[in-house]
């Protein structure tokens, strides 16, 4: 431990004064071969304890001269790697990786002289910030540094990790009064954001799941960002690729040392997405919402018995993706709202499909597309275009108070812009723009949105 685990210091310009510092934690510092004073104490506790002696840390007076702590924080470390291998063993390895029995053949050092690790560090230290490319002074000068005491057979005994050449059970010879140490800091930490945009709104990026870990939880294991299918298909193998519509974003941890159940106590799980952008969210009470907005009720809103006649028009524009516009009515010739997906069995020929229900209820979703190039009057910009949105928003929610207007602004790339708002679920897309057209048409803007029905209204 004191010689072939390096001292990193604490400090960016320091040993730090009270020898309290944590980065990497216990096991970043066994795995990575170096830590800071505190964590090379916090490791040598630990195994102490493992064992299954008593074990804490106190904090002693520094070093006595500048000299000793470069020493310290300088001097080499020639580690010695001879595990107790035999050679049936390396045998049997070779064999199950189908590897050539050589005994002779030498192991090839990657970047055997350090060039390639040069021209990285210098391509790294090349993307700092300015501020932080300035020379930075080092106070060579010594704070207090952790002791560990370790009891053994009833006998106290003290591991000191930087007096550099004492034996097991002497301290430094500068320490004139040991104390008990401060609580140590808390490791770096980690967060992760899986963000994705809709192509409607590709510059509001919505999270999908996030997590947070201490730099110790994750050290020598993986982090995996997966967006997991909806539909197992290990339970329905007949389902394809097409037939999956929703995912569940999930950071997942994985660790040769983690059991199952510490993997899931690791990993987090976002609410689910779909293929078109959707977020869907259980509430407590069963209620889904998508996209925050109440979506099946808490009964699960079937409806089902109520239905006596559907009228079913089928979408091939964006093929092999097809929408169904399906009108569920009951006796009287009315509709039935907010039905889910489990309400419908869809077949392909005789094949079970998946399906992914985007409305349930007769409320109009109208999508402003607003024309901001500089080629539009005066009075239709900035606020007159604001003006006119809010009377188009006023009026759809005084006739359908369930009714959704959403604005987004576009170019003068209007095809373009048109082909990116046909993925939305949108029954209704109005486009105030004055017809000044700086793109073209093109065959799949016309099979990306021409037969789509959410355009219907096209205004100039």
């Amino acid at each position: 431990m004191r010689d072939e685990i390096v001292t990193y210091p604490d400090m960016v310009d320091r040993l730090s004064y009270s020898g309290d510092q944590i980065r990497w934690g216990v096991r970043g510092t066994l795995r990575g071969g170096a830590g800071t004073p505190r964590e090379k104490a916090e490791l040598l506790a630990t195994l102490y304890r493992r064992a299954c002696w008593e074990a804490d840390i106190l904090t002693g007076d520094g070093l006595p001269d500048s000299d000793q702590v470069k020493r310290l924080l300088w001097r080499p470390v020639d580690r010695r790697f001879a595990p107790d291998i035999d050679n049936a063993q390396i045998e049997e390895w070779q064999e199950r990786l189908k590897q050539p029995k050589n005994e002779n053949s030498a192991i090839e050092a990657i970047d055997k002289n350090g060039d390639e690790s040069k021209h990285l560090g210098k391509r790294l230290y090349e993307q700092l910030p300015d501020e932080d490319l300035s020379p930075q002074e080092f106070d060579w000068d010594s704070g207090n540094l952790p002791i560990v005491r370790v009891v053994i057979d009833g006998t106290e005994h003290y591991a000191d990790l930087f007096a550099l050449n004492a034996a097991f059970g002497e301290t430094r010879e500068s320490i004139e009064r040991l104390d008990e140490a401060p609580e140590a800091s808390e490791t770096l930490p980690v967060e992760v954001t899986l963000s994705a945009a809709t192509a409607d709104d590709p510059e509001e990026p919505v999270d999908l799941v996030s997590g947070s870990w201490s730099t110790d939880e994750l050290v020598g294991r993986q982090l995996l960002v997966q967006t997991l299918p909806g539909i197992d298909p290990f339970d329905q193998p007949t389902v394809t690729f097409q037939d999956v519509q929703t995912f569940i974003p999930a950071l997942t941890v994985q660790g040769m040392d983690l059991n199952q159940e510490e993997m899931a106590g690791l990993s987090v799980m976002g609410d689910a997405v779909t293929r078109a952008g959707d977020q869907l969210h259980i509430e407590e009470d069963g209620t889904v919402l998508r996209n925050g907005e109440p979506f099946v009720a808490p009964d699960g809103g079937t409806g089902a018995s109520a239905v006596s006649e559907l009228r079913v028009s089928a979408d091939s524009g964006r093929f092999p993706e097809i929408q169904l516009n399906v009108h569920a009515l009951d006796d009287a010739g009315d509709p039935v709202e907010g039905l889910p997906a489990m309400a419908f069995e869809v077949e392909d020929g005789e094949d079970p499909v998946g399906v992914a229900v985007t409305a349930n209820e007769q409320a109009p979703r109208v999508l402003i597309l607003s024309d901001t190039s500089i080629s539009m009057p005066s009075e239709y910009r900035n606020e007159g275009m604001e003006a006119l949105v809010k009377t188009l928003r006023d009026k759809v929610v005084s006739e359908y108070p369930n009714g959704k207007v959403k604005q987004q602004y576009t170019s003068s790339d209007i095809w373009t812009s048109l082909g990116d708002s046909a993925g939305t679920d949108a029954n209704l897309i109005v486009y105030a723009t004055d017809g000044h057209v700086n793109d073209e048409l093109t065959p799949e803007h016309d099979r990306g949105w021409w037969h789509h029905p959410s355009v219907r209204s096209h205004h100039r």
